[in-house]
């Protein structure tokens, strides 16, 4: 039951962080650029938590480092993840995104030990290859889009296990690891930012607002799935992604569905379908 629920606050996030990544987007095509975006999108989140985290006291820390390097990879991470979006599609820049299940499973092994099946490495490998077929590598804007993106899945993939170490480990409560990602990300990118500080339009605000928002709408999903589930098994619900994306590129940019992408979807939800029904059988033999 407990991964059930896991599953859901995973696919619940990704619509949350879907949704950002198209405010995002949008927000490029105004004109700002990917570190006054997170800037942005930090601050907003910033005042939206502030009272909470206050009263709550929930500002108080043992381990300021770890936040501090997950405020860092968060701004690197993001300004690459803007740049990708700028140049992709968003159907194709959430099937590069797959490949971050692949760098989660080797972190996860390398610096959580922990055991991943040979169910999830097969599931894994089959959506990268799924992936790695179906981009146009002769377009050189779709592939320098490809390359920023796939860079900040490497550093999403630190991120991800970053948190998973704080949260089996320390115990730091959700919302106090909300607040201090954005705090130090918030300090950090305000550094590049001080001569290239634009006053919002009021239309542009209420994207923030949302940006800021669904930032920690999908990261207080994301942290409380891990702790009612395992990382790796959990990263592959993430493919969610691609459903969402291919949607909101059709309805709001005027995308294109290939067929070729529904092929890989296809293929990655029935991977993704074997996934659970080998693990329960796997959680019953146990």
């Amino acid at each position: 039951m407990e991964k059930i629920k896991a599953a859901l606050l995973i696919l619940l996030g990704s619509f949350f962080s879907c949704t950002d990544d198209v405010i995002q987007r949008i927000l490029a095509d105004h004109g700002y650029t990917p570190w006054q975006i997170v800037q942005g999108r930090t601050l907003l989140a910033i005042l939206i938590l502030m009272p909470f985290v206050i009263k709550k006291k929930l500002y108080k820390t043992n381990i300021a480092g770890l936040h501090i390097l997950r405020g860092g990879l968060f701004c690197c991470t993001v300004c690459f993840h803007i740049l990708g979006l700028a140049k992709a599609p968003l159907a194709l820049c959430a099937l590069i995104e797959f490949t971050g299940p692949l760098f989660i499973l080797l972190f996860s092994m390398i610096f959580l030990k922990e055991k991943v099946t040979l169910t999830q490495t097969f599931a894994a490998l089959i959506t990268f290859g799924t992936v790695a077929s179906i981009i146009d590598y002769n377009n050189v804007t779709i592939k320098y889009g490809a390359i920023f993106v796939l860079i900040a899945m490497m550093i999403y993939a630190g991120i991800e296990t970053i948190n998973k170490k704080i949260i089996s480990t320390y115990n730091e409560n959700e919302f106090t690891m909300i607040f201090l990602y954005n705090v130090y990300a918030f300090a950090i990118i305000s550094l590049l930012c001080l001569k290239s500080f634009t006053i919002p339009t009021i239309t542009d605000t209420l994207l923030f607002i949302g940006l800021g928002s669904g930032s920690i709408l999908f990261f207080l999903c994301f942290l409380k799935a891990f702790k009612l589930a395992n990382i790796s098994f959990l990263s592959t619900f993430k493919y969610s992604e691609f459903i969402y994306k291919s949607l909101f590129g059709v309805l709001l940019f005027n995308e294109e569905i290939k067929y070729s992408n529904i092929v890989a979807m296809a293929i990655i939800i029935i991977t993704n379908i074997f996934l659970i029904f080998t693990d329960k059988g796997e959680n019953k033999k146990e």
